[in-house]
């Protein structure tokens, strides 16, 4: 077991030092803007250079604004809470049930406000354009999020 561990870091290793370095360029009507990176992109920090030209002039002092946003997130989110809750209930005696409840009464309750605070009047692509977030979608995430919340208080009793 410990040689299969051993193999299995040795190729991770390998596979990181063979990993190319990250580049990126998109072109729009007006201008093009190229992402570079010298390593590849990794969870954490990373130094990434921005270059924006106009016709093949690059422009040194233009403004670019970054936006880190996940439009998924709000789904993310309740997927992995589904998935604690029922870890957590396989291990709950019958009368300790009520966690249960009120664990999944705060993850649609959050799930509602991850989808408010993402609410944007863009339509917002991502994972390769199958998500897509829009204006409607994000008020029906909220509206059943809240629907389910007081389907959950209706059916308590």
């Amino acid at each position: 077991m410990k040689l299969l561990g051993l193999l299995v870091s040795a190729m991770l290793a390998a596979a990181s030092l063979h990993a190319a370095a990250f580049e990126k360029e998109a072109v729009s009507r007006t201008a093009k803007v190229q992402l570079s990176a010298e390593k590849p992109l990794v969870v954490g920090n990373n130094i990434i250079d921005l270059r924006v030209s106009r016709n093949a002039e690059v422009l040194p002092d233009a403004e670019v604004v970054v936006k880190a946003f996940m439009p998924a997130m709000p789904e993310i989110f309740l997927l992995t809470m589904v998935c604690a809750i029922l870890i957590i209930d396989l291990f709950l005696k019958d009368e300790s049930r009520g966690a249960t409840y009120i664990l999944s009464l705060i993850a649609l309750a959050t799930t509602a406000l991850l989808s408010f605070s993402g609410y944007s009047q863009e339509t917002i692509t991502s994972f390769n354009g199958s998500f897509i977030l829009d204006p409607m979608a994000s008020i029906l995430k909220i509206a059943i999020c809240i629907i389910v919340i007081a389907v959950f208080i209706y059916a308590k009793d």
